[in-house]
């Protein structure tokens, strides 16, 4: 149930609901939030706030999804939340380091993105503190840089079945990811991932080549091309 928390609404709705969707979520607000709310799925969205102070007060939450945060600086309040099992954070113009996820302990699932339709990117330090959450079986990177730009590190993520980047992310690091994680992903990780793009010669289908600035293709147009950077990812796996 979604909840515009600026205007009028019911609390008891807070306390009711197993799944909510809390919108434009002011200091003001804020109290009355931690104290009432009982979702077990929960999505905050427009948070105003400067500080998530109190939200491990949020005991019952397992699913919490926090979207479009233009003053948070961390996420530490966050990583008292111990019961989380998932956990999606986008658009936090100021979020840089993700230092205390690995305390919690429950999740498996963590989702990490930049503001939607290619906007500005999540901008943080490192990946590496993702890589002691030590339950991670689902990770995804979308719209997202890091300040150290590697992400081989994840092949420390022992558990890891479903890893999803988007093409924000250099080439060689991402053969080397499919070289060493391949056989415990349910999706491996490939040259390139097909699209419903059409071609404007031929009208087939499209495929986007993985890595940073790589182009999308065409089979049957692109043929010497498509088989060549499909040949170099494939070297790039066996030399990792």
């Amino acid at each position: 149930m979604m909840l515009c928390l600026d205007g009028q609404f019911s609390e008891q709705e807070l306390s009711e609901r197993d799944e909510l969707d809390l919108r434009n979520v002011s200091a003001n607000i804020w109290p009355t939030v931690l104290s009432r709310c009982k979702a077990n799925e929960l999505r905050l969205y427009n948070l105003k706030l400067a500080s998530l102070e109190g939200i491990d007060r949020l005991t019952n939450t397992r699913r919490l999804t926090l979207e479009w945060a233009k003053k948070i600086e961390t996420l530490e309040p966050v990583s008292r939340l111990s019961g989380l099992t998932y956990l999606a954070i986008g658009d936090f113009p100021r979020l840089r380091h993700l230092d205390g996820l690995e305390k919690l302990s429950e999740l498996t699932e963590l989702r990490l993105s930049g503001s939607q339709g290619g906007g500005s990117p999540l901008r943080l330090e490192s990946i590496e503190p993702v890589t002691r959450i030590s339950k991670l079986t689902r990770l995804s990177l979308a719209n997202a840089k890091f300040e150290i730009d590697d992400i081989t590190s994840l092949v420390r993520c022992t558990h890891l079945r479903h890893l999803s980047l988007t093409n924000q992310f250099d080439r060689s690091q991402v053969a080397f990811l499919a070289s060493r994680l391949n056989k415990q992903l349910a999706e491996p990780l490939t040259a390139y991932v097909k699209t419903h793009l059409r071609c404007m010669k031929c009208n087939s289908l499209t495929s986007m080549f993985t890595g940073r600035r790589m182009p999308f293709l065409c089979p049957a147009c692109d043929t010497s091309r498509f088989e060549k950077l499909t040949r170099q990812f494939e070297q790039m796996m066996h030399n990792a």
